[in-house]
C-alpha cells in the first residue's frame, strides 16, 4: 500500500497513493475557490484577474458589485438596529402606562391610596421609539458611501490586487469627485501609479 524508497529519493512512507490524490484534489478545490466567474462571458478567471481572459471584460465591475452588496448588507443592518430600538422603546412606554394604571386602579378603589406615574419609562421609551422611527429609513450619506468604497479598494490594494485596486480608485474619483471621498481616491490613484512608475 505505501510506497518506499531504500535510496531516499521517493515518496515518504507517509505518503500513500490515496493521501496524495486527496492533497491534489484539495489544491484544484482551492484553486477553484480562488477563481471570478465573467458576467458576460461566463468564464473562471484567477482571483487577481483585472480582465477576464476569454472575452476582456473587465472583472472590476464585479468588485464594485460586491461594494454595493456590503452598502445593501450594512443598510439592512442599520434598519435592523433602528427597529429594535423602536421595539425596546415601545416596550418601555407600554411597561411605564402599564404600572402607571395598575397602580391608579389600586389607589383608586375604596381604600383609596397613593399611585405612581412612571414617567421617566414613558418618557424613555418614547425617545427610543422614535429614535428608531427616523433612523429605519435614514440613508446613509454620499461621502460615507464613498468612504466605505474607498476602504474596499485599499483592502485590494493590500491584497496585492493592484489593478483592481487601481479601477476602484479610478472608479471613485469620478463618482464622488465633489467629495473629500473622491479626492481621498484620486491621491491614492496619484500614489500607487508612482509606485508601479
Amino acid at each position: 500500500m505505501y510506497e518506499t524508497c531504500d535510496n531516499g529519493g521517493g515518496p515518504s512512507r507517509l505518503q500513500s497513493p490515496r493521501r496524495v490524490a486527496a492533497v491534489a484534489e484539495l489544491g484544484r478545490y482551492a484553486a477553484l475557490r480562488n477563481m471570478k466567474r465573467c458576467d458576460y462571458c461566463g468564464r473562471e478567471n484567477a482571483d487577481a484577474a483585472a480582465q477576464c481572459g476569454e472575452c476582456g471584460t473587465s472583472l472590476a465591475r464585479e468588485d464594485a458589485s460586491q461594494a454595493s452588496q456590503q452598502s445593501a448588507a450594512a443598510d439592512n443592518q442599520a434598519r435592523t438596529v433602528a427597529e429594535k430600538r423602536m421595539l425596546r422603546g415601545a416596550l418601555w412606554c407600554i411597561g411605564g402606562i402599564l404600572v402607571t394604571g395598575i397602580t391608579y386602579l389600586a389607589a383608586s378603589g375604596p381604600g383609596g391610596g397613593t399611585y405612581v406615574v412612571a414617567w421617566g419609562a414613558i418618557v424613555f421609551g418614547a425617545i427610543q421609539f422614535f429614535r428608531g422611527l427616523t433612523g429605519r429609513d435614514e440613508r446613509p450619506r454620499v461621502e460615507d458611501v464613498g468612504y466605505d468604497a474607498l476602504a474596499y479598494a485599499t483592502k485590494l490594494e493590500m491584497e496585492g490586487r493592484v489593478q483592481e485596486a487601481l479601477a476602484a480608485y479610478q472608479k471613485i474619483a469620478e463618482s464622488y469627485s465633489a467629495t473629500d471621498a473622491g479626492r481621498d481616491a484620486q491621491k491614492s490613484l496619484e500614489s500607487l501609479r508612482a509606485k508601479l512608475g
